[in-house]
């Protein structure tokens, strides 16, 4: 991308621009949204949501883990038209099973190569778990929260 600035009928020389707005600025969330708009999962069944500088693609139903491949490229593809990348050591792969199956054998998508899966995970200040139990966020908060309390002991 060029730049150049003119000013009272002066202009200045053409510059290469190759960043963004610096992280933390607190533009980043709104900026991020907006460049992000265009940005829309493959398959109308499956969700993309986008908060701050975060993306989350939700797909919805087990017909269509085999999409999964198709969406990470799709991603994948508008970022680098974007000029930004996707950083796969930070994407994780959670399977939500109902507690209802949790007895029976269940054949899971084959693992993404390059992400975790994970049992829980840290989403927006809440830990979500694959078998929809609260247990661990509970705890985690209970955690935060007799952290607080002894500081304000002291």
């Amino acid at each position: 991308m060029l730049s150049s600035k003119s000013t009272n009928g002066k202009s200045t020389e053409a510059v290469s621009i190759n960043c963004s707005i610096v992280q933390g600025s607190g533009l980043v969330p709104i900026m991020y949204i907006i460049n992000a708009s265009d940005l829309h999962p493959i398959c109308p069944t499956n969700i993309l949501l986008k908060y701050a500088d975060d993306t989350y693609l939700i797909i919805v139903s087990s017909v269509n883990t085999h999409l999964i491949p198709k969406e990470l490229q799709h991603v994948e593809g508008w970022a680098a038209s974007n000029y930004l990348k996707l950083n796969v050591s930070k994407s994780y792969e959670l399977i939500f099973v109902s507690s209802q199956f949790k007895d029976k054998r269940l054949i899971f998508p084959a693992a993404i190569p390059g992400i975790t899966r994970l049992q829980h995970l840290l989403v927006l200040g809440v830990i979500l778990s694959s078998t929809f139990k609260v247990t661990k966020h509970v705890e985690f908060i209970l955690k935060k929260t007799s952290r607080t309390m002894f500081g304000l002991r002291s």
